[in-house]
């Protein structure tokens, strides 16, 4: 979390969210500063829909 929080404060940003590393189902870490989305819905992959809102 410390290198993330390093790189937020250099993009000037608070939150993150990240794609194309496959998940089982939509993830956060480091307090849901970085969010991961891909849970691999495409044809090839079979995976479910889901959204974060």
């Amino acid at each position: 979390c410390d290198v993330l929080e390093e790189a937020l404060t250099g993009l000037e940003a608070t939150r993150i969210v990240m794609g194309h590393s496959r998940v089982d189902g939509i993830a956060s870490a480091c307090g849901e500063r970085a969010w991961r989305v891909d849970v691999g819905m495409a044809a090839y992959y079979g995976g479910p829909v889901e959204v974060l809102e």
